[in-house]
């Protein structure tokens, strides 16, 4: 990290910093995301959520909101292609998906 930061950033969307901005994976293929502050800003985002607790960012929980939700749509998917169309199942799912979401929402807040 360019920024004073000792440690190498833990968040698995991290791409690279520059002196006033995080880039990180895009919600769509082969996209980034771009969080600018000014520098100190930058540093407490880096040291905070980059290189610690980055399941409470902000960025982190967008980007794997969009991976629950193609994991989900790949699951349903294979139900109905193998015959399993059992509407309790798939409500089940979409339910269990529910409450992992309003978790990583609570998360965020506290």
């Amino acid at each position: 990290m360019r920024l004073g930061s000792n440690q190498a950033p833990a968040c698995p969307f991290f791409r690279r910093d520059t002196d006033n901005s995080i880039e990180c994976e895009g919600i769509i293929e082969d996209s980034t995301v771009t969080l600018v502050a000014s520098g100190e800003g930058i540093k407490q985002q880096e040291k905070l959520f980059c290189c610690s607790e980055f399941e409470n960012c902000e960025l982190y929980t967008a980007i794997a909101q969009m991976y629950l939700d193609m994991a989900m749509d790949k699951t349903t998917l294979v139900k109905v292609i193998n015959g399993i169309s059992d509407n309790n199942l798939i409500l089940a799912t979409i339910l269990e998906k529910q409450k992992r979401i309003l978790e990583l929402l609570i998360t965020v807040s506290e």
